[in-house]
């Protein structure tokens, strides 16, 4: 068994931190000392409250458990575990599940949760997306995003039924989408991730792409409904926390390269705003 104390190395990445957290709190909840090194999630110190998250590590440790080996050179211990390397984490089945097989068999944890360590603020939410669909139509690979004109589609539909979707999209997209949507739906940017998981935790639903965001709406309790290219990555990254649908291509389509190029075809918006509503109704 790997001995503590440990230092966990996250990537800088939204949802692969998020989930390797569940490593980092099983070992707090074990009475075992863990420093976090993750400048991503330092505006979530607060929504972490039993995990020391720091931007650097300047301790001692004796167990250096990186998420990649792209973080390899920022710590160095007597032990290193390359998260991304163990085998246990299996891309054929959920990724949490990879990470509570690691709990158990790396460090001897008996009965893991799920559960990453997030506790809300008392009282963080934000009122502009109370009892809202929030849509993200993001994502961190081109090939993830699904068109714009189908997520303006979905809008249509829903607000045909008396919601109101609200647009979560990047700063640095704002006036791109302001041309698209004019005054038709409403646009919002959150730069900040503690501002972001309070927006996504006031939503009554979430709606986007295969992205971090989506890990975080379901990590602060939101139900999402996730678009995915093919049915292997949906099982093996889909939100873990909250209830929620995910979104496949109606075909399934040969080839790594024809799927990553159209997949965005064989989805079509009134399955989306149906699992909207479905999920809108838990």
């Amino acid at each position: 068994m790997l001995e503590p104390p440990y230092v966990l190395v996250p990537r800088a990445r939204l949802g692969d931190a998020l989930l390797s957290l569940v490593v980092a709190n099983n070992l707090v909840r074990a009475e075992r000392e863990v420093t976090v090194v993750c400048p991503l999630l330092e505006s979530l110190r607060a929504w972490f409250p039993r995990l020391r998250i720091v931007n650097a590590f300047d301790g001692e440790a004796r167990t250096a458990v990186h998420q990649s080996p792209e973080t390899l050179e920022s710590c160095v211990a007597k032990d290193t575990l390359v998260l991304g390397d163990d085998p246990l984490l299996d891309r054929g089945r959920p990724r949490i599940e990879g990470y509570l097989a690691i709990c158990r068999e790396r460090f001897g944890i008996e009965s893991p949760v799920r559960s990453n360590g997030l506790e809300a603020p008392v009282g963080a939410g934000d009122e502009l997306a109370a009892g809202r669909v929030v849509l993200h139509p993001g994502a961190g690979e081109r090939h993830k995003a699904w068109p714009v004109r189908r997520f303006v589609e979905v809008s249509r539909r829903l607000a045909a039924v008396g919601d109101a979707p609200l647009w979560l999209v990047h700063s640095d997209e704002r006036e791109r989408y302001a041309q698209i949507l004019g005054s038709r739906f409403e646009l919002v940017v959150r730069e900040r991730l503690d501002d972001l998981a309070a927006l996504l935790r006031a939503a009554r639903v979430f709606l986007g792409n295969d992205s971090g965001v989506s890990h975080l709406a379901s990590c602060v309790g939101t139900p999402t409904v996730t678009l995915f290219v093919r049915p292997r990555i949906a099982r093996h990254w889909r939100p873990a926390w909250a209830p929620g649908e995910v979104v496949l291509p109606r075909l399934r389509l040969p080839g790594t390269s024809v799927q990553r190029h159209t997949w965005h075809r064989f989805i079509r918006a009134r399955d989306v705003s149906s699992a909207v509503r479905r999920v809108h109704s838990t």
